[in-house]
């Protein structure tokens, strides 16, 4: 009852920042904000999916209308439909081509099946440690996003006790887009043929947050293991830039569990731990939860990838979302 009543206080929250900061306007917001307009949508896609007709499915849900219906689908379901639907299986890769590294294709197949890889230690302690202080003074939002947070831009200062009252503070895309070692990391070839071989689309960056989560005595509500409603299939991909264990905050995920339904999620969770600079290619439609920071802090980075117009990047108000200027870095292919 707790956690529906945060819901229903972050709802209304949501709405008054659409008004206010949301960087686009749609006219999908409302309908998928709004609950009771994705129950019929999903009652016709729980339809579709048990007479499995892959030529109404793609009909119907390739419509953006039936997004509204994604956060009621279940792992299993989602998983089918990314695999049956025309548009999110647009590339024929070879994996069997002799220029592919084993390293690569062992990521890809890892992230098919078990929804994460590690990329290992990506970023050097210096690029971490200056990635850190050129966050001070940048613009940010008290919460895990910027729509659910009370809507004041607020300047970084890590030292002010005031950075030390809520588990989530928030920054804005060019933050983190601005930062070169991100920027040559974006640019590289053999991230980009993963994360596109994942998703069997050539992919958007649809949304960029970084987080910095203090101590905290209070349980957040996405502390709670759930599944993200982005998309039928996108991947993210974690930066963490300072040592992350259970006691700060490291993410924990069911593998398999983005393309199955998982029986005893609390007896199967693992937790992403790792060195500062390392990172993660994770699948939030499996179920993941933040953890509470005991000791110290999280300075982590969140940069997804999928299609433009996720359920997601429509009712965040596309303020995660980065502006072309941001990305003028990326190379033309």
């Amino acid at each position: 009852m707790k956690i529906f009543l945060t819901q229903i206080k972050i709802y209304f929250r949501v709405l008054q920042n659409y008004k206010n900061i949301s960087a686009k306007k749609s006219n999908y917001f409302y309908i998928y904000s709004m609950p009771l307009f994705g129950i019929p949508f999903f009652i016709l896609s729980k339809i579709l999916l048990k007479i499995k007709n892959i030529y109404l499915i793609n009909f119907f849900l390739e419509m953006k209308i039936f997004k509204s219906s994604i956060r009621f689908l279940n792992g299993e379901e989602r998983h089918y439909i990314a695999n049956t639907l025309k548009s999110y299986n647009t590339l024929n890769n070879n994996f069997s081509s002799n220029n592919i590294p084993d390293q690569t294709k062992n990521m890809i197949k890892e992230l098919k099946e078990n929804g994460f890889c590690s990329l290992g230690k990506i970023f050097s302690d210096d690029e971490c440690d200056n990635f850190i202080k050129s966050l001070e003074n940048k613009n940010c939002f008290n919460s895990q996003t910027p729509m659910q947070s009370d809507g004041k831009i607020m300047k970084f200062k890590p030292n002010d006790s005031v950075f030390s009252k809520l588990g989530y503070y928030v920054f804005l895309p060019e933050a983190t887009l601005s930062y070169v070692p991100i920027q040559k990391l974006l640019n590289d070839k053999n991230i980009n043929f993963i994360i596109n071989s994942y998703l069997n689309f050539k992919s958007k960056i649809y949304c960029c947050m970084t987080w910095f989560n203090p101590i905290t005595q209070v349980k957040h509500y996405d502390h709670r293991l759930h599944r993200d409603t982005d998309d039928y299939r996108f991947v993210a991909l974690y930066v963490y830039w300072n040592k992350v264990t259970k006691l700060n905050g490291s993410t924990s995920y069911v593998p398999k569990s983005h393309r199955l339904n998982i029986n005893d999620l609390e007896k199967n969770k693992i937790f992403f731990e790792g060195e500062k600079g390392s990172a993660f290619l994770i699948d939030l439609n499996g179920f993941h939860s933040g953890n509470m920071v005991t000791q110290g802090h999280r300075y982590v980075t969140n940069i997804r990838f999928g299609k433009e117009d996720t359920y997601s990047a429509v009712v965040d108000g596309f303020i995660e979302m980065p502006k072309e200027k941001d990305l003028e870095f990326m190379k033309k292919n």
